[in-house]
């Protein structure tokens, strides 16, 4: 430190820590040892000593106390005096070592990632450190049975640290979220992963009644449909996903014989009948 003006008394101290007591408290053959005391640190003055209180002295040895027969082996010793120094020359560097121009910069850090439902559209935000390492970050999803895909990127940028990301279009059901973050050096990392559950509250009906080689969706069936098509004995004849296209979706159906059948929307059933 650098003081030049200051009232009152000054105390500057760097003494050792006095050791810890030991209670054996009269058992028999409990030989435990007290702890030694530090050693006084140092001071270091630029000039000659000033007109200061100063201290550097080693703390004092634990107790040992309580014990029946027995002592430790070795008892404890007081630390040893510290030092003071005077006219000090400080030196210090104008150019970084070499080791440590060789060293990468630290990883950039992920303070939190959140994700919330907020009527059905999920919303996504984040904080890093150290955005000026950053490249892009990749908004990843994928649902129970799916895999990882990404459905969005961001542009990192220079002094930005808070980003924000909504997925207006979220699967029905439970789905997993991360973001990929790239670096410009190369490298990235993912951040933890995120569980966001959109419940369906779709009424829809389909027709024509009975139905040849197409189906018409009509009403609220959620902005993406998982739809899956099952005989009688459930098992699956066609499974997709589709993109709704508003109040009334065209579903093309495979070629299946005459007969009854079900159809799953999401998590809402409709039975179908099949004439060709």
């Amino acid at each position: 430190m650098s003081v030049t003006n200051y009232s009152g008394s000054v105390i500057i101290e760097a003494k050792g820590g006095n050791g810890g007591d030991e209670n054996d408290a009269g058992t028999t053959q409990r030989c435990y040892g007290a702890g030694g005391g530090g050693s006084g640190g140092v001071i270091y003055f630029t000039g000659a000593l000033p007109a200061v209180t100063t201290s550097v002295a080693g703390g004092a040895a634990g107790i040992q106390y309580g014990s029946m027969v027995c002592e430790a082996p070795i008892l404890p010793s007081s630390g040893s005096a510290g030092i003071i120094t005077t006219s000090y020359s400080i030196r210090q560097a104008t150019d970084s070592a070499s080791y440590c121009i060789s060293l990468s910069p630290l990883p950039v850090r992920l303070l939190y990632f959140f994700a919330s439902n907020d009527n059905d559209m999920v919303k996504l935000q984040w904080k890093i450190s150290q955005p000026e390492l950053v490249n892009e970050f990749l908004v990843e999803r994928k649902n129970e049975k799916g895999s990882w895909s990404v459905i969005g990127s961001i542009t990192a940028l220079q002094n930005q640290v808070n980003y924000f990301f909504n997925d207006r279009n979220p699967f029905i059901g439970l789905s997993l979220y991360r973001i990929k973050i790239a670096e410009k050096n190369g490298f990235f990392y993912y951040s933890p992963e995120k569980a966001i559950r959109i419940k369906t509250t779709a009424v829809f009906q389909v027709f024509p009644v009975p139905a040849k080689n197409k189906l018409i969706i009509e009403g609220n069936s959620g902005s993406m449909m998982a739809i899956e098509i099952f005989d009688a004995s459930g098992k699956i004849l066609l499974k997709n996903m589709m993109q709704s296209q508003g109040n009334k979706t065209e579903l093309t159906l495979p070629l299946l014989p005459n007969g009854v059948y079900i159809l799953k929307i999401n998590n809402q059933f409709r039975k179908i009948i099949i004439y060709n």
